[in-house]
């Protein structure tokens, strides 16, 4: 597993929230070991993106568009929300 200093900040979070949702210290849980592996239940999961939603700032939405559908790592979680971060970021230029 690399460092905690080699995680983005995002990776960070995403791993320190999952950690203490699963009573563990962060350096346990790899960002490549997948939820699955991991345990993560549906509630798990949910409490999870609720805790990142209100760390950044986020509503996101829940279902097959949701920032873990797909995701199987805890890596992968942390891309999610950064490009939800950088589409929050970006202006509106539809008309």
């Amino acid at each position: 597993m690399p460092p905690m200093a080699e995680a983005s900040p995002v990776e960070q979070m995403v791993r320190n929230a999952l950690a203490s949702l699963m009573r563990v210290t962060p350096d346990r849980l790899s960002l490549d070991a997948t939820l699955d592996q991991l345990g993560v239940d549906s509630v798990m999961a949910m409490a999870l993106v609720i805790e990142l939603e209100d760390a950044l700032g986020l509503t996101v939405p829940l279902g097959p568009d949701g920032p873990l559908h797909g995701t199987r790592t805890i890596r992968e979680v942390a891309a999610r929300f950064e490009r939800l971060v950088g589409q929050r970021a970006q202006p509106d230029t539809r008309q």
